[in-house]
């Protein structure tokens, strides 16, 4: 005879077992996130190609550059809350299939103005789905991997960008620069045909909009002998509403955390995307060699993907996660300095770059998970969304603050040492969300609801 009681939906996934449901899932995000990360930076890799063989200027071509990234702040703020209404993964897909099918159209671009609206339809999908995939990662995978999961989930939207320009670097000289928009367009649909299969939605979302069957589905999927009692609920942690998804991030004391994360993010997004647009420039003023300028690029990168997996691992470990994550934003600060005054020495820096990755981009992709699992699962898209909506705003001012200091003619040493400001905000921000997340309320459980986990048994045995 079945007993009835409420199962909490979260506690049963910490429970049990990684299953090759959540692996394959969670590897198909890792996917997606390469693809998005490659296809988000595919402009930088073919502009001066485009700029050759159309006899424009590369300024010229700036509209271009920036139509993804306008694109790609409007799909985070307003795409990406979507999720929390319709599910992850519809969106993840949807996500992909646009800035899929809109790169892949890039390619038999005729001229500048028709290729600005395939980016900026692009930027749609593009700026939907990484705020997505954090949401799915942070919600698929049990508390004591979220960390290292999603961060590793993250760490693949700078791979994109890390391997992409090595892919380019073959590809253009051989086949010109319309094949990488093949490639940019074909991957994604690829793997969304994949996954049309094998990426199901997340048990939290269906437990919230109340899809019983489903529900069972998912955890039968998840653990196989857990056996749930025929009149059993599913809850969540935190109550459902029918309150706005963006007024709720301001509720139960979450307005001081939510802008702090805002300005954390738009700090973290200009000073990657200073250092990023415009550190070979800044490099070869200095008097670096330009290959070596380009391979200390890829050694900040590295150090960003490989910062980001390890700081990960350890947050899942920690209880201070706060204070570590402060602390390696201050360690890429330093390292920050240390690269102004080691553009002499190459091998120095290569070292000060690596390190400069790992503390400021690789803090940057840790945020993710930390920042996810502050909100509860009915407005973690829209919280994703937005937060990484402002940063995209940052992703526009870091390259145009960059542009403007190499216009003035500052020095290469003072470049660096300017970009030393949004890491050391970002370590500020860190504090602050330590302690403003103190104040933050639990919502309350639906009334009369007793969480228990679900009983578990053998196949043989019923409840």
């Amino acid at each position: 005879m079945s007993t009835t009681h409420t199962v909490d939906v979260q506690r049963l996934i910490d429970g049990a077992r990684v299953s090759v449901m959540q692996k394959k899932a969670l590897a198909l995000c890792l996917a997606f996130g390469v693809v998005d990360g490659f296809d988000a930076l595919i402009i930088g890799f073919v502009v001066p190609s485009i700029s050759r063989e159309w006899g424009r200027s590369v300024a010229s071509l700036t509209p271009v550059t920036l139509a993804a990234v306008i694109g790609t702040i409007f799909g985070a703020m307003l795409l990406a809350p979507l999720a929390d209404r319709v599910g992850r993964r519809p969106v993840i897909l949807a996500g992909a299939g646009v800035f899929g099918v809109f790169t892949l159209l890039a390619a038999a671009a005729p001229n500048v103005e028709i290729l600005v609206m395939l980016r900026f339809i692009a930027g749609l999908g593009l700026g939907a789905v990484p705020a997505t995939l954090i949401a799915y990662g942070t919600e698929m995978a049990p508390t004591r991997l979220r960390g290292t999961l999603v961060t590793v989930i993250g760490a693949g939207l700078a791979a994109g960008g890390f391997f992409g320009g090595f892919a380019a670097g073959f590809m253009i000289p051989a086949l010109g620069w319309r094949s990488v928009f093949v490639l940019g367009g074909v991957a994604p649909l690829v793997l969304l045909v994949i996954a049309l299969k094998m990426l199901p939605e997340t048990v939290q979302f269906l437990a919230v909009k109340g899809k019983r069957q489903q529900v069972l589905d998912g955890i039968a999927a998840i653990d196989s002998e857990a056996v749930v009692g025929s009149e059993a609920s599913f809850v969540l942690p935190e109550r459902v509403t029918e309150k706005s998804q963006f007024r709720s991030l301001f509720d139960h004391g979450r307005g001081r955390m939510t802008i702090v994360l805002w300005v954390l993010y738009l700090c973290q997004f200009i000073g990657s995307f200073f250092i990023f647009s415009w550190l070979p420039s800044v490099l070869t003023n200095a008097g670096v060699d330009e290959t070596a300028a380009l391979l200390a690029t890829s050694a900040c990168t590295l150090g960003g993907m490989i910062g980001g997996v390890i700081l990960g691992m350890t947050v899942d470990r920690v209880a201070t996660k706060f204070r570590i994550l402060a602390s390696t934003y201050v360690v890429g600060a330093v390292a920050i300095v240390v690269s102004a005054y080691s553009t002499s020495v190459v091998p120095a820096l290569f070292v000060a770059l690596f390190v400069t990755g790992f503390g400021v981009i690789g803090t940057g992709v840790c945020m993710n998970p930390v920042a996810a699992s502050l909100y509860p699962a009915r407005i973690r898209s829209t919280a994703i969304g937005w937060f990484n909506g402002f940063g995209r705003v940052g992703s526009v001012l870091g390259p145009a603050l960059g542009g403007m200091f190499l216009a003035l003619s500052f020095s290469s040493k003072s470049i660096f040492l300017l970009s030393v400001a949004p890491a050391v905000v970002c370590a500020v921000c860190v504090v602050l969300l330590s302690i403003v997340t103190r104040t933050v309320r639990q919502e309350p459980e639906p009334r009369g609801a007793l969480v228990e986990p679900p009983v578990r048994t053998s196949p043989a045995t019923t409840s």
